[in-house]
């Protein structure tokens, strides 16, 4: 399966998951999907290292008209895709962007209400952002 790369072409849907939980399975299988269809879609390089530039990232997904976040288990333990989902939720909210959630494996209200898996997620990230962050 291959990644897509940005450039100056937009995308129909960008796929915002953690990778070590979904990638080669229910994503790749979504990714595949879509690609059969005709549908443009955007996931991340596999290759893709911490540290690295992520301006590519959010310039896919605000040039794509839908976006969908897949929660897993460990996916709020990425800051990226916490980073990812901030910037989708920003453009639902002032590009009229679709954004669909899907919850894989993990309950909604837990996702809801940063509970079961999400819950020491949380709080480790709480406790590493700067103060002036915090609420």
């Amino acid at each position: 399966m291959a990644s897509q790369m940005v450039g100056s072409a937009n995308y129909d849907v960008f796929i915002n998951f953690r990778g070590e939980d979904t990638r080669n399975n229910f994503v790749g299988h979504l990714y595949g999907a879509l690609t059969k269809l005709g549908i443009h879609a955007f996931i991340d390089s596999k290759d893709l290292q911490k540290g690295d530039d992520i301006g590519e990232l959010d310039a896919a997904i605000r040039g794509s008209k839908l976006s969908i976040a897949v929660f897993s288990e460990k996916y709020a333990e990425s800051k990226w895709c916490l980073q990812e989902l901030v910037q989708m939720l920003e453009c639902h909210k002032t590009n009229n962007q679709i954004f669909f959630p899907i919850f894989f494996k993990v309950k909604t209200s837990d996702v809801k209400n940063q509970s079961g898996c999400f819950t020491i997620s949380h709080w480790r990230h709480r406790k590493e952002a700067p103060k002036t962050l915090r609420r």
